[in-house]
């Protein structure tokens, strides 16, 4: 992930609907479109206030060692995605 995938170009923080704090269901998937890893929702939601709260102090490297710490991505096989969707997890 980039820097600008939490603080944009122009030093806004990127919180709309589809950026990066706000996201669920964060995959990686391969060219067959099979998921490989994925980025825990309860992860997100974590460190989102967080993130916004340093943000907000002027705290930008604090904004981003909190985005690059949390938002690590965990290799997982399909079926076991699944399961975890399935069950509530994710």
């Amino acid at each position: 992930m980039l820097s600008t995938d939490v603080i944009s170009d122009i030093g806004e923080l990127k919180d709309g609907d589809g950026d990066f704090i706000n996201s669920q269901d964060i995959r990686i998937l391969d060219s067959s479109d099979v998921v490989i890893a994925y980025i825990p929702t309860a992860t997100v939601r974590q460190v989102r206030n967080s993130i916004i709260e340093e943000y907000n102090k002027g705290n930008y490297d604090k904004v981003y060692k909190i985005f690059n710490d949390a938002f690590v991505a965990f290799p997982i096989s399909q079926e076991e995605y699944d399961d975890l969707v399935e069950s509530g997890v994710q």
